[in-house]
């Protein structure tokens, strides 16, 4: 089987997962391919500086044509911080397990929790 039908075998409907939104423009022959959701954003307000980012999460799969008994990676969760262009501005953070997703709602909850009565601290809108 030559690189491109094995990305035939490999994305489409019924090959890709469920969640997969890719339009895999990936070339087998030199990258693998990339199964991706699409994203949770949450856009910040803009720095000081006026640029803009924003935090992303998205579950991500792989498989490459050269490692064929490796098969599809795993699910996995990524959060990105991401410039005002969708580019992430750092290395992403996998989470690989349901326990350490937990643990992120569970913190980004706290967080919304603690932040939610901080209203009070900023000046009335104008």
């Amino acid at each position: 089987m030559n690189a491109d039908q094995w990305k035939k075998s490999v994305t489409g409907v019924g090959n890709c997962p469920a969640w997969c939104v890719s339009a895999h423009h990936e070339n087998p022959d030199d990258e693998a391919i990339f199964h991706v959701s699409e994203p949770v954003t949450v856009p910040m307000p803009p720095q000081v500086s006026g640029e803009l980012l924003s935090l992303t999460v998205v579950t991500v799969a792989d498989e490459d044509f050269h490692t064929p008994d490796r098969g599809r990676s795993a699910d996995r969760v990524e959060i990105s911080l991401n410039d005002g262009q969708g580019q992430p501005t750092h290395d992403y953070i996998p989470v690989r397990a349901p326990g350490e997703l937990d643990e992120l709602i569970s913190g980004l909850r706290r967080a919304a929790d603690a932040l939610e009565p901080w209203r009070g601290r900023l000046p009335a809108a104008a």
